[in-house]
């Protein structure tokens, strides 16, 4: 559902954060 969806690009963020990729940060911002 919704909350799946949420959940997953919220862990996904995170993780593109912890790794300091630019360009998927300002992508998903």
């Amino acid at each position: 559902g919704a909350q799946g969806e949420y959940a997953g690009l919220r862990v996904i963020r995170a993780y593109h954060e912890h790794r300091g990729e630019p360009q998927r940060r300002v992508r998903i911002r």
